[in-house]
């Protein structure tokens, strides 16, 4: 059987009709909503979804926040710290603070996965523990610091934080 050429055209624009007819299963369309802070004594217009803003800062900076070490691994790389902190003292008074300085006195002391950030003269940085979890501080021409903790919330044991 031999279709016209009408009744093709007639057959798609039928189909096409009925394709884009509403049917009562349809969902109704989304109505316009906006984020509007809550703030004590102002009633919040319709349409509005309320959200704390101070929370909500909060929340954004919880990729800093370190996941807690267990008492062992605090324990063993509180041990490893005490060797990278005198190293990193020496290399201090021998004026020698760098970003590649410290990298090396890091990776010499035999800690892995060290990142540092920086300028020459002001290095923070961070390398995982003996026993998993981060030891992290900074050294600057006056000062070196050495910490014990867990990763950060974001991964790795160092912050981007600009330094």
């Amino acid at each position: 059987m031999r279709q016209s050429r009408a009744s093709v055209v007639a057959l798609i624009a039928l189909l096409a009709g009925c394709a884009s007819t509403p049917t009562a299963t349809s969902p109704a369309p989304a109505t316009a909503t906006v984020g509007c802070p809550i703030e004590q004594g102002i009633e919040l217009p319709p349409g509005c979804i309320p959200y704390d803003p101070e929370a909500a800062m909060a929340e954004n900076e919880r990729y800093r926040e370190r996941i807690e070490l267990d008492e062992a691994a605090t324990s063993e790389n509180t041990r490893a710290a005490g060797p990278v902190l005198a190293a990193l003292e020496a290399l201090r008074t021998g004026g020698e603070v760098t970003v590649d300085g410290v990298e090396r006195t890091l990776e010499e002391a035999g800690l892995s996965d060290v990142q540092v950030l920086g300028s020459d003269g002001r290095v923070a940085f961070g390398a995982k523990g003996p026993a998993g979890g981060c030891l992290f501080g900074g050294a600057t021409t006056d000062v070196v610091t050495v910490e014990v903790g867990g990763y950060i919330r974001d991964g790795g044991c160092l912050a981007n934080e600009g330094h």
